[in-house]
């Protein structure tokens, strides 16, 4: 059963999916409102310049401890991965460096 809140954006944006968004360690926490038709790796090209990732660093995204496919939109996702309680979509996002940076 989603809440009361949950309920009154799927009313107001019904065209757009809840996900709160957190870093692995705590360092950035951020709730969108993101189109459904978005696909994940479009997600993570904003996602990219918000936190500042360099150029040597990768960022990856998980779906309750799973890695989905790029290609996968916001909506799928939902419908997938959702939080029956709170009725949001809750990813975690972690970055590693990559060719060699430091």
């Amino acid at each position: 059963m989603l809440s009361a809140r949950a309920r009154e954006l799927a009313i107001k944006y019904p065209d757009r999916v809840p996900v709160h968004v957190r870093a692995v360690n705590g360092e950035l926490q951020n709730k969108y409102l993101i189109p459904k038709d978005m696909a994940l790796s479009s997600f993570m090209m904003v996602l990219r310049k918000k936190i500042d990732v360099k150029s040597h660093e990768a960022i990856f995204v998980y779906v309750k401890n799973v890695l989905p496919p790029n290609t996968r939109t916001f909506g799928e996702l939902y419908t997938q991965f959702h939080d029956d309680k709170d009725g949001m979509l809750h990813m975690t996002w972690s970055r590693e460096n990559t060719f060699g940076g430091t």
